[in-house]
Formats: structure tokens, C-alpha cells, sequence
């Protein structure tokens, strides 16, 4: 299992990457990685996407854990747990997951 370094270091790797579309998928796929490596649970998920280094990483990174949790069917009722922290266009992006799997 990897600790808060690993995920804050992982997201220092995200913001390196130049290109944006590029740098937003990096974020998203950790989020989707994190969401396994934590066997879906949601409030580690959520832990872990805080060590991202900015606003949008960590919000990125919830959009990217909200794609593969919320396309699990013991999770289709409460992923959206996930989404409550955010306000606005953080939250509509959030819980946008659903239509985009």
C-alpha cells in the first residue's frame, strides 16, 4: 500500500507534465489507481487525493477515483460520497463521472 509521501510524490510527477490535457489525465489516473490500491474504500480515497499539490490535482484526482468506484456495482448507491467536500464546478465535474464511464 503506498503512504501519503508516495501519493504527494505521485502528484508532484502530475504537476511536472507540461502539456495540460496530459497533466489533467495524470491526475485522473491516479485517482483511478488510488481507488483500487484502496480497495474502493471512500474515505481513503478521498485521504489520498489531498496529497495532491493543488486544488485542481486533488479534484482531478477525485474525478479519476469517482470513474472506476462509481462503475462498481456494490458502489453505484454511495459513490457519490466522493463529490460532497466540493462546491461548484468541482462538484458538477465530480459527480459527472457516472456519464462519462
Amino acid at each position: 500500500m503506498l503512504g501519503d509521501r508516495d501519493y504527494a510524490w505521485v502528484g508532484e510527477l502530475c504537476e511536472e507534465v507540461s502539456l495540460r490535457s496530459n497533466k489533467e489525465a495524470c491526475y485522473r489516473g491516479a485517482g483511478n489507481v488510488i481507488a483500487g490500491m484502496n480497495d474502493y474504500n471512500l474515505d481513503e480515497i478521498a485521504s489520498a487525493c489531498t496529497f495532491m499539490p493543488t486544488h485542481t490535482g486533488e479534484v482531478l484526482c477525485i474525478e479519476g477515483a469517482s470513474w472506476i468506484v462509481s462503475n462498481q456495482p456494490e458502489f453505484r448507491d454511495v459513490w457519490t460520497v466522493l463529490c460532497e467536500p466540493y462546491e461548484g464546478a468541482d462538484k458538477e465535474q465530480c459527480l459527472r463521472a457516472q456519464e462519462l464511464i
